[in-house]
C-alpha cells in the first residue's frame, strides 16, 4: 500500500481527516458518504456497509443478490460502487430503487467516491470467492473501516478475526461457500457495532496495520537469511 495515497489523517479527497487516536473526523466522513448517495435519513446506530468492486460473480455478487432482501431486513444501509455484469447492475439498480432510503448504487467506477467509501463506511464488505490478494480490505484498515470478507486468498492473509474477550483481530470472516454464510458474518459485525467502545478497539486495531513493501522486503529477508543459514 501507497500510505502516501490512502491515509485518512491528510487524504484530500475527504471531507474530514481523522486518525486512530482522533476518530471524530470519521463521522463527518460517513455524513459525506451518506449525502453523495443521497441516503439523508440514515441515523448514527445503523451500519453503513459499503463495496467497491467489479460486479462480477467471483466478487462474491451473486451472494449479495441472493440475499439483497434478508439483509436489508437488519438495521445496515448500503453503498456500492462498481461496474461489471448487466445482472448485477440491474439488480443494485432494483434493490435501490425498492429501499431508496437504506441504498445507494453508483454503476460507475470514480476513484474519489472509492476514498470517501473506504472512509465513511463502517463496515467493507469483500464476499469474493476467490481473491488472489485484494487491495481494498487493507485500504479499509487503514481508514477505520471493519472488513468482512470471505477467508479466501488474501483476504484471509490479512484480516484477523475479531476476539471481543481478548479485544484482538480486524474484522469478520466467513468460510463457507454460500450466501447464508456472509449473512451470518454481517450479523456478528452488527453485534459488535452495538458495543462502540469495543468498535472502536477494533477499528484501531486494523488502523495499526501496516502493509508496506518496507515491511514485506523485511520478512522477504528474513526468510533468504533463514534459508542461507540452514544450507551453510
Amino acid at each position: 500500500m501507497d500510505y502516501a495515497l490512502w491515509d485518512p489523517a491528510r487524504d484530500p479527497k475527504l471531507a474530514a481527516h481523522y486518525s486512530a487516536e482522533h476518530l471524530e473526523g470519521k463521522l463527518d466522513c460517513r455524513k459525506d458518504l451518506l449525502h453523495g448517495f443521497g441516503l439523508h435519513e440514515v441515523p448514527q446506530e445503523t451500519m453503513v456497509i459499503g463495496m467497491v468492486t467489479r460486479l462480477v460473480t467471483h466478487k462474491g455478487l451473486d451472494f449479495l443478490a441472493e440475499i439483497g432482501d434478508r439483509l436489508l431486513e437488519r438495521n445496515v444501509a448500503l453503498v456500492v460502487l462498481g461496474a461489471g455484469d448487466a445482472i448485477y447492475e440491474d439488480f443494485l439498480r432494483s434493490l435501490a430503487a425498492r429501499k431508496p432510503n437504506r441504498v445507494g448504487a453508483q454503476i460507475k467506477f470514480d476513484h474519489a467516491l472509492a476514498h470517501k467509501i473506504q472512509a465513511g463506511a463502517d463496515v467493507l464488505l469483500v464476499p469474493s470467492r476467490y481473491e488472489p490478494c485484494g487491495v481494498n480490505q487493507m485500504y479499509a484498515l487503514k481508514y477505520g473501516t471493519v472488513p468482512v470478507v470471505r477467508a479466501t486468498g488474501g483476504l484471509k492473509d490479512t484480516v484477523e478475526e475479531w476476539n471481543a474477550e481478548a479485544q484482538t483481530g480486524t474484522g469478520f470472516l466467513f468460510q463457507g461457500y454460500n450466501s447464508a454464510d456472509l449473512l451470518g458474518t454481517v450479523d456478528r459485525a452488527l453485534a459488535a457495532f452495538g458495543d462502540k467502545a469495543g468498535w472502536q478497539a477494533l477499528m484501531r486495531n486494523g488502523m495499526a496495520k501496516s502493509f508496506t513493501w518496507g515491511r514485506a522486503a523485511g520478512e522477504y529477508a528474513e526468510v533468504y537469511h533463514e534459508v542461507l543459514r540452514r544450507l551453510g
